[in-house]
């Protein structure tokens, strides 16, 4: 399982300090020795990353499944009421989680490598068109496929 802490944290783009942090624990050290396999991990620590970072449990304690977990028509409705979100933006997040599983790896990847080399707040505007250059380009290539499979 420790291996596979460290993969989360890897995937999210995250320090073992900024880890840590989100989930309560005042020291990046405890996230070391937990993924050096040297420190036992608890239930508690367990659902706090699962809570957090929207891990799929049974991912964690096994290494099989999805990593994170899927959300349903249902969870992104509700998500669009509680944060406000604009028509595009569910029809963005919809047509998301209906491309597989590699597509939406590759989507997520190239996202918090964006977010990785642009954080500054004069690149914004960059970023943001850019981001949406590569999700039109994402939903173009789910949707020629779509035609070309007849679904």
């Amino acid at each position: 399982m420790n291996e596979r802490i460290k993969k989360v944290r890897k995937k999210l783009g995250l320090s073992q300090e900024e880890f840590a942090n989100r989930i309560g624990l005042n020291s990046k050290a405890t996230i070391s020795l937990i993924e050096k396999g040297t420190s036992s991990i608890t239930e508690r620590f367990i659902k706090q990353v699962c809570t957090e970072f929207k891990v799929n449990e049974y991912w964690l304690r096994s290494g099989n499944g999805d990593i994170f977990l899927q959300p349903s028509e249902n969870n992104i409705a509700d998500l669009i009421n509680e944060q406000g979100l604009s028509p595009i933006i569910e029809e963005i997040l919809k047509a998301y989680f209906r491309i597989d599983k590699e597509e939406r790896e590759m989507i997520f990847d190239g996202i918090l490598e964006k977010i990785k080399t642009r954080n500054t707040n004069s690149q914004i505007s960059d970023y943001r068109a850019d981001l949406h250059e590569q999700i039109d380009k994402q939903l173009d290539e789910a949707e020629k496929r779509d035609i070309l499979t007849g679904a």
